[in-house]
């Protein structure tokens, strides 16, 4: 049923965005580089570090990861770039850092709730059971593949190639940056009842924003990340979860339900 629910989504989301593409040769290109280059990015990430693994419940597996895992980033990343594109226009950095952050909050969501059901288990401390270096490695992946994906499209093949190599060791480098240079010497366990008042505060902040600046979306585009966002919450329903858990994962749900609103507005 996981499985299943998983490879929904992932052709719910190509099967409504493939007929608004108008070049949808390089979209599928680009899903497949997203895929490949997600695997090799987890798959070397849990071979060197270990610092997480996949439940035994998973059925369909490349090496230590999921096919499903693999098959739902593209979906990922392409819904947050056309969501951040619209907001910051095509200019690479900027698209780039965008998604990457949106991303970040996309993990700082599913994160814990996926952990809660038993998806996967993190065996460092951190956050509601999840140390802020994996939330940080769903953002840092989401940056350099849309930083190398945007300047491919200006460039040769030679700088697409080169670009998209460099993708797997600039997300190691950024990642063993982040945990020694800082999140190595903060390695404890944070009081969960922190986690809703953190999410609360930064919650109450972007829907302020959203309102105060009027950020009117194309409805589609804000439609076409809700299934993934329900899966993840309804996994919150079986999974027992702690109050401060679903104080945390409902602090999500103001600024999306205000981009909901611009976007019908609009």
């Amino acid at each position: 049923m996981l499985e299943l629910a998983c490879a929904s989504i992932v052709a719910v989301w190509w099967l409504l965005r493939l007929p608004v593409e108008q070049d949808r040769r390089r979209l599928l290109l680009e899903g497949l580089a997203i895929a490949t280059l997600a695997w090799l990015g987890e798959q070397t990430c849990i071979t060197c570090y270990g610092f997480y693994t996949y439940a035994p419940g998973w059925q369909l597996m490349l090496g230590d990861v999921p096919l499903m895992v693999v098959l739902i980033w593209p979906v990922v990343v392409g819904s947050a770039r056309d969501l951040v594109r619209h907001l910051s226009g095509d200019e690479p950095t900027s698209l780039a850092l965008g998604v990457g952050l949106l991303v970040l909050a996309d993990a700082a969501f599913v994160e814990p709730a996926a952990v809660a059901a038993g998806l996967w288990r993190w065996h460092q401390p951190g956050l509601l059971e999840v140390p802020p270096v994996g939330i940080l490695g769903w953002g840092a992946y989401a940056a350099l593949i849309v930083h190398a994906l945007e300047h491919g499209r200006r460039g040769d093949r030679k700088t697409k190639a080169l670009g998209l190599l460099l993708v797997v060791p600039g997300l190691h480098l950024a990642l063993l940056g982040v945990w020694w240079l800082a999140l190595r010497w903060l390695n404890f366990a944070i009081p969960s009842t922190l986690a809703p008042l953190v999410a609360w505060s930064l919650s109450i902040l972007a829907t302020v924003i959203i309102v105060r600046r009027r950020v009117r979306l194309p409805l589609h585009v804000v439609l076409l990340r809700l299934p993934g966002a329900l899966f993840f919450a309804g996994l919150l329903a079986f999974a027992s979860p702690s109050s401060a858990l679903v104080a945390w994962s409902a602090a999500f749900v103001p600024p999306w339900l205000a981009l909901m609103v611009g976007a019908a507005r609009r």
